[in-house]
C-alpha cells in the first residue's frame, strides 16, 4: 500500500507536486526540516523512557507485569499496520491544511494531542518489547 504523498506524487510528479504546494504557500523544504528535527527529538525521548524504564526495572525488580496470553495476540501486525498507514495519510495531509500560526478549533486541538499521546504510548510499549 501507498502513502497519501505517494499517490499524489505519481499522479502530479515531484516537480509539479511542489510548485503546487509552493504555490499555496507550503514551503516543503522547511516542512521536511522540522519533520525530520520532530523525529530526532522523538528518538531522543524514546530513548529517555527506555532508560527510565530499566532504571525503574532495576529499583522495582519484585514487581510483576502482566503476562502476555498466548491466545490475546494472533496476527493483528496486518491490521496495526493499516491503521497506522491511514494515521499518517491523514497526518501528512492535515500538515498541509494549516499554517504555524493559524488558530484551530479547540476540539481539533484536543484529537490531534490525544492521537499524539495514543501512538507515543503504542509506541514505547513496543520499543520496551510489551514490558511497559
Amino acid at each position: 500500500m501507498i502513502s497519501f504523498k505517494q499517490h499524489l506524487e505519481e499522479a502530479f510528479g515531484r516537480a509539479n507536486f511542489n510548485k503546487q504546494l509552493k504555490k499555496k504557500g507550503i514551503d516543503v523544504d522547511k516542512r521536511h526540516k522540522d519533520n525530520v528535527k520532530d523525529a530526532a527529538a522523538a528518538k531522543k525521548r524514546s530513548a529517555a523512557a527506555a532508560k527510565d524504564h530499566a532504571a525503574f526495572r532495576k529499583k522495582y525488580p519484585n514487581i510483576k507485569f502482566e503476562a502476555k496470553d498466548p491466545g490475546e495476540y494472533d496476527n493483528e501486525g496486518s491490521m496495526a499496520k493499516t491503521q497506522l498507514r491511514g494515521v499518517l495519510a491523514d497526518a501528512e495531509h492535515m500538515i498541509g491544511m494549516f499554517e504555524d500560526d493559524e488558530n484551530l478549533p479547540e476540539w481539533v486541538q484536543n484529537k490531534i494531542t490525544k492521537a499524539a499521546d495514543y501512538l507515543n504510548s503504542a509506541h514505547r510499549y513496543m520499543m520496551n518489547n510489551g514490558e511497559d
